[in-house]
């Protein structure tokens, strides 16, 4: 099925080098070319450079409704 879907895309995305690489194993046939690497997330070294006394902005900055409302 992955190697029959991967054939059949025009373009598949991947976050990682090593996903791209997994895939690569899974399905040699694929044509490198319709690999695109586009990261996604928080990157770890922001994750870590928080300034001391920096809050988290409360959930409704990021569009979630508190249980309790």
């Amino acid at each position: 099925m992955l190697r029959k879907t991967a054939r059949a895309a025009d373009a598949i995305v991947v976050p990682t080098h090593a996903m791209a690489d997994r895939l690569l194993k899974l399905a040699p046939q694929l044509e490198r070319r319709k690999i695109t690497h586009i990261p996604w997330g928080i990157p770890g070294r922001l994750l870590g450079n928080r300034r001391p006394g920096l809050r988290a902005p409360p959930p409704a900055a990021f569009g979630f409704c508190s249980q309790d409302a």
